[in-house]
């Protein structure tokens, strides 16, 4: 289950200009909500510090109430041409869109990533990031919904796997590519491979599906080629059942490992 994005200062203080701008103007939330194509919740929700605004809605304000963006971060910017700081105002208000507003990170399925039948590569869903956190792992994040149980009990079926392609390879959990190998719990279709990295005292980095004793087979552990590295586990979704509540996101078939 993704994590419910946490509503920062910056956050509210957006939202009470735009609930002030609304208020201002005499339009109800329902006129607003049927205006920006959205729902009476959705206003409501972001008035109410309940969630955030994203990107595209907010430029919908924008465009709505015939407005800049920056307006929307700073009371009053010297946009003259006479003003030394003017390049630094817009710098600050590019932060400022970084820093509060969640950006999209895309999640694939594990038996369809890097594979050539599917050469499309297209998400199956996306989770909301704040943008400090985007931004301090770079822009290349990528999810997997995991199909196989290949690295219980750390990782299950199901679980969503947030993977930083741009860290340095590492002793722990990542995902490779190799060219040839063929996925017998994927119909031998070659693909994305969820797995360890163990780095040994020389440097060499090793992989298996799994290290641990707990794991029905015997891992056999190989030594990791130039171009098959495909990036470093830095955070781990699991759906929670609880009763009477479904999981946010849908199973997908389970490969046998």
């Amino acid at each position: 289950m993704i994590p419910a994005h946490s509503i920062s200062n910056e956050e509210k203080l957006l939202a009470d200009k735009l609930k002030e701008l609304r208020v201002s103007t005499g339009i109800s939330q329902k006129d607003l909500a049927e205006a920006l194509d959205v729902s009476i919740l959705t206003i409501s929700s972001i008035e109410g510090h309940k969630r955030a605004v994203s990107l595209p809605l907010l430029r919908s304000y924008s465009l709505y109430f015939n407005m800049n963006l920056s307006t929307f971060f700073d009371d009053t910017i010297d946009t003259s041409e006479n003003s030394l700081n003017y390049e630094l105002e817009i710098e600050n208000i590019k932060k400022k869109l970084l820093n509060i507003l969640p950006v999209q990170i895309p999640c694939y399925s594990h038996r369809e990533l890097f594979n050539p039948k599917f050469p499309k590569q297209e998400s199956i869903a996306y989770a909301l990031r704040s943008g400090d956190y985007y931004s301090k792992h770079g822009k290349d994040l990528y999810m997997v919904q995991v199909q196989t149980n290949n690295l219980y009990p750390d990782v299950l079926a199901n679980d969503r796997i947030v993977v930083d392609p741009n860290l340095p390879v590492d002793t722990g959990i990542g995902v490779v590519y190799r060219k040839n190998h063929k996925r017998d719990h994927f119909n031998n279709e070659t693909g994305a491979m969820i797995i360890r990295f163990e780095k040994t005292e020389s440097g060499k980095i090793l992989f298996a599906n799994n290290f641990t004793k707990n794991h029905l087979q015997t891992p056999i552990k190989r030594e990791l080629k130039e171009n098959e590295y495909k990036g470093m586990v830095i955070q781990i979704i699991r759906p929670v059942l609880v009763k009477g509540v479904n999981t946010t996101y849908k199973d997908l078939p389970i490969g046998q490992a």
